[in-house]
């Protein structure tokens, strides 16, 4: 076997292993939240849209895996479709919604429980029908220089020789709209929710309060530990794809044979994180737990 069957062959089953379990988890999360109304909730409907743009993600890398095995002769494919299905644009653009998301849903969490009064308006579920296509703009803009770039090679040519400048500024841009935006975002918004349920924690402490407030506040932290997990397992699976394609950007490891290996393993570990917030929820949410089981046939367990 070529070496290059051999690498189309490792890519599709490590896509596949990875692909498949985002399609159930993510599926199962928007069935339990669209037939549940316990569910039902701002924050939640976002975990639907993440879930939607995982699948997005996953679908396009899954395609693009497999027609790289079946289709040996792409020549017969028009450059822009060949582009668009094999470099990979749509798989960014869903990791990119997928991020924007998580982002959005920090900060909404913020809101809520730091100006709980002030952010009354942004509850509404109707707001979603302006704030998903923000999303999906904003990734991509985001990514619009890439695509542009990409574009303007020649035929069905991926982008592996650039000018220095070229490289330098792709990796600038790799670097902030990656790691730096997203990383520092989250960060900020996750410390600023902690701070937040510290102060929250320390005035039921010193004043007589219901139990109920208490549940309640433990609830919030149980949701912002949720949010902690969903945001470790974004910048580990994220990151060290985004550092690699700095380096290769600017350096250039393009004509190293071990190249493709660890560009391809490091692209799994990527797609990787839209398959983890399913289980997060799924060991985190008792409730969702036991409505996904009743969906996966054991009907013993009626959803609430």
């Amino acid at each position: 076997m070529h070496e290059n069957d051999k690498l189309e062959v490792v890519k599709l089953v490590l896509t596949s292993a990875i692909v498949l379990p985002n399609f159930l988890g993510n599926f199962l999360v928007c069935l339990v939240v669209l037939r549940n109304r316990f569910f039902q909730t701002y924050i939640n409907f976002l975990l639907v849209h993440l879930s939607v743009t995982d699948i997005f993600a996953g679908m396009f890398a899954l395609l693009e895996a497999v027609l790289d095995i079946t289709m040996e002769d792409k020549s017969f494919l028009h450059p822009i479709l060949c582009k668009i299905v094999f470099n990979q644009h749509f798989v960014y653009i869903g990791v990119n919604s997928s991020y924007s998301t998580i982002i959005f849903i920090s900060v909404v969490r913020y809101l809520f429980i730091a100006k709980p009064f002030k952010s009354v308006k942004f509850r509404s579920t109707k707001n979603l029908k302006y704030v998903i296509p923000v999303i999906w703009a904003v990734s991509l803009l985001s990514l619009s220089p890439r695509i542009y770039a990409d574009f303007a090679m020649p035929g069905c040519s991926k982008l592996v020789v650039l000018p220095m400048t070229s490289k330098i500024g792709g990796g600038i841009s790799i670097v902030f709209r990656g790691i730096l935006l997203p990383v520092t975002t989250l960060s900020y918004t996750y410390w600023k929710i902690k701070k937040a349920l510290n102060a929250r924690q320390n005035i039921i402490c010193n004043t007589i309060t219901s139990s109920r407030q208490q549940a309640a506040l433990n609830s919030k932290k149980k949701t912002t530990r949720l949010l902690g997990f969903i945001i470790i397992a974004f910048v580990l699976c994220s990151v060290p794809h985004y550092c690699y394609a700095v380096a290769r950007s600017i350096f250039s490891y393009h004509h190293l044979a071990s190249h493709v290996y660890v560009d391809c393993l490091l692209f799994g570990i990527f797609i990787a994180s839209s398959s983890v917030n399913p289980f997060l929820y799924w060991f985190h949410c008792k409730r969702f737990r036991k409505a996904a089981l009743w969906y996966l046939g054991n009907n013993r367990i009626a959803p609430q």
